[in-house]
């Protein structure tokens, strides 16, 4: 974002160690590189990373917790994976306030603010 920080609202996100595979069980996706180090090793990764359909649902909720009035519903959200969030971590979900088009601009980003993880909008009706 080209904005100041100050600009935005920030709300921890913590990504304990299991978080793959309590998505996994809530959802049925089952996809290896999300669940154990070693499964993660075998298709390339350092880690198991987190899904990026948990991270949306991770800022969808901050942003819905910390805006008044609520976003009205149906929503439009589009976002940009950039990297992966690797199991564990910490990061920092970033938020505007609403346009007058009810549009909000959102990253993640680690919790020093240098590696953007997701960038993206949410617009409501």
């Amino acid at each position: 974002m080209n904005t100041p920080t100050d600009s935005y609202t920030g709300k921890h996100l913590d990504v304990p160690d299991g978080t793959g595979l309590r998505y996994a069980a809530a959802t049925g996706d089952y996809s290896p590189h999300h669940l154990y180090p070693r499964t993660a090793r075998l298709l390339g990764y350092k880690q198991p990373m987190v899904h990026g359909m948990w991270t949306l649902a991770k800022v969808l909720a901050a942003i819905q917790a910390g805006t008044h009035p609520p976003l009205r519903l149906p929503l439009v959200m589009k976002a940009t994976f950039k990297k992966p969030i690797f199991i564990p971590a910490k990061c920092t979900i970033l938020y505007t306030r609403p346009t007058v088009n009810n549009e909000i601009k959102f990253e993640v980003r680690d919790t020093e603010g240098t590696i953007l993880h997701v960038t993206g909008t949410i617009a409501s009706n």
